[in-house]
């Protein structure tokens, strides 16, 4: 699904400091170092979940980055949790 087909104002982002193990895209492979998380969900729930060197313009689909959530207000939560696993804090 194109990202412009998700609604505005549900998508977060989320600066990291480093990642020690990095995160596999579907693009790339695995980025490391200092990363965007950003999470976008539809009316219906339907969740994709990109990631991005700081500061750079292209996104990448994180590996199997994609879900359908049973309600669309559980976004914030799915995103906090993702911040929570990714987080190194040795970073």
């Amino acid at each position: 699904m194109h990202e412009s087909a998700f609604t505005l104002g549900r998508d977060s982002v989320w600066k990291q400091g480093r990642s020690v193990a990095g995160v596999w895209t579907e693009e790339v492979g695995t980025i490391t170092g200092e990363l965007e998380l950003r999470t976008l969900c539809t009316d219906d729930g339907s969740l994709i979940v990109r990631v991005r060197y700081a500061g750079a313009l292209d996104w990448y689909s994180v590996r199997g980055g994609q879900a359908q959530l049973y309600d669309p207000r559980d976004h914030q939560t799915v995103h906090e949790l993702l911040v929570n696993v990714l987080h190194y804090p040795g970073g």
